[in-house]
């Protein structure tokens, strides 16, 4: 089951959300007594729900070997402290929404669940969040030719164009792909 997504996109001027951390737990009612359930291994259907900056660092960290998870949780923070983008969370997947004009975002999406649970994730979110929002046009980049297959396994209209970006210090082919909503 799809769990609802927050926060919702708003105007620049409204708070979108932060990076701050973990609530605070709710007091404890007294635990039953019997046996204690180990949590399930990441990508299983019942996997625990996880805190939205694990989920980021983790994310980092398998995309970006050797580089340090916590100055991209850092610059995120920041971008959205700036009210440039918006963190929401759809189960174990983290969709980063920067702004580029009205009504279109640019699209990051970061996760600890298996390739079908995030295009699931991403067809929830473009199908139903995203309209919800007032979003009309979705924008996302990749340097692998891999994320055109799960792309396309949306079921969306999806327009794909193939240029370069700047990676470091040198060029690489990039993708883009563009999404009416």
């Amino acid at each position: 089951m799809v769990t609802p997504a927050e926060p919702v996109l708003k105007t620049k001027m409204e708070d979108m959300g932060s990076l701050r951390g973990p609530r605070k737990p709710a007091p404890k009612a007294a635990e039953p007594s019997g046996p204690k359930h180990e949590p399930a291994a990441p990508g299983s259907i019942t996997q625990k729900r996880m805190h939205i900056i694990d989920i980021i660092k983790q994310s980092l960290q398998k995309e970006m070997p050797g580089t340090n998870p916590d100055k991209g949780l850092e610059a995120i923070g920041k971008m959205v402290q700036k009210h440039e983008a918006v963190i929401m969370q759809i189960g174990n997947t983290v969709f980063l929404l920067k702004h580029l004009q009205p009504y279109t975002v640019e699209l990051h999406t970061m996760s600890v669940e298996p390739p079908a649970k995030i295009i699931e994730r991403g067809r929830t979110f473009l199908t139903k969040t995203a309209p919800e929002m007032g979003i009309k046009k979705v924008i996302s980049f990749s340097t692998s030719p891999a994320l055109n297959k799960m792309v396309e396994q949306l079921g969306l209209p999806v327009k794909i164009t193939q240029s370069q970006q700047m990676m470091g210090k040198k060029m690489v082919p990039a993708y883009k792909y563009e999404i009416d909503v």
